[in-house]
């Protein structure tokens, strides 16, 4: 409970209305930020620095979540009436057991997903951890500087670029009404008319449109070399049938836009 700030007056103790389920490095942080703009969205009552995401399932890992832990968890939400509020947690996706306990705990919440082209996302989840994390290893030998980028790292940033799995798991924990799947290229191409319609899946007025809709949130400047065309050959071979799944399982993403896994023959 001292992570919660005071319950306002008048507020109510809700749960989470929306809950964002991944991807990182997807444009999350973003449209968290947009869904903020809102007049009718509150921020949750989490007073640490990140509250955007609260992580509270990884921490269960194959321990199932207690009626109190789920109590616990609704505390974390509150909004005054004619308001919502929830989280994104980017882990959620492709962590295991969370999205059957996020499903346990708030079962009539609506999921946001947010995906792009997994290729992108990799090379940004990598750089986002040399900038993030590698200053743990600062100062220890080459050895233990090689462990972290090519071993830990190297298989995160793989694992959650692949989103077949987890959409599987997610759309047998809740109905298809519940879901809104948005595709990060699409967003940037169209952010107004993507964002009306995150509103209306959330109940929200859609004809609201915040000052900036391109504001950068949690961006970092890349230190990491971009891939080679051969590079994305490779990883593009090694994603395909997880992309192929994923657009099966979610026809609204528009392969199109990510062209890595378009063949001639279809263009």
């Amino acid at each position: 409970l001292s992570d919660l700030h005071e319950l306002p007056e008048g507020w109510l103790a809700t749960g989470p209305a929306f809950i964002g389920i991944g991807a990182p490095k997807c444009g999350t942080g973003w449209w968290y930020s947009l869904l903020l703009a809102h007049p009718q969205v509150v921020p949750n009552r989490a007073n640490f620095p990140a509250a955007k995401e609260l992580h509270y399932f990884v921490h269960f890992q194959s321990k199932p979540v207690s009626v109190a832990d789920q109590l616990l968890y609704h505390q974390f939400f509150a909004a005054p009436p004619g308001a919502i509020t929830g989280e994104f947690s980017t882990s959620y996706l492709a962590y295991p057991n969370c999205i059957e306990q996020v499903a346990r705990a708030a079962p009539d919440a609506k999921i946001l997903v947010m995906l792009r082209n997994p290729i992108d996302r990799m090379l940004s989840h990598l750089n986002h951890m040399q900038v993030n994390r590698a200053w743990w290893f600062e100062g220890v030998g080459t050895t233990q500087a090689k462990l972290f980028n090519h071993y830990p790292i190297y298989c995160e940033a793989a694992i959650h670029s692949l989103y077949a799995v987890g959409l599987r798991r997610l759309f047998r924990s809740y109905d298809r009404s519940q879901v809104l799947v948005l595709q990060y290229e699409r967003c940037r191409q169209d952010p107004a008319s993507e964002l009306a319609r995150t509103y209306r899946f959330l109940g929200l007025d859609d004809r609201f449109l915040p000052p900036d809709l391109q504001q950068k949130v949690n961006v970092f400047p890349y230190v990491l070399p971009r891939y080679t065309a051969e590079e994305r050959q490779l990883l593009a071979a090694y994603f395909a049938d997880d992309v192929a799944q994923t657009a099966e399982l979610c026809p609204e993403i528009d392969l199109g836009l990510w062209r890595d896994f378009i063949h001639p023959t279809e263009e």
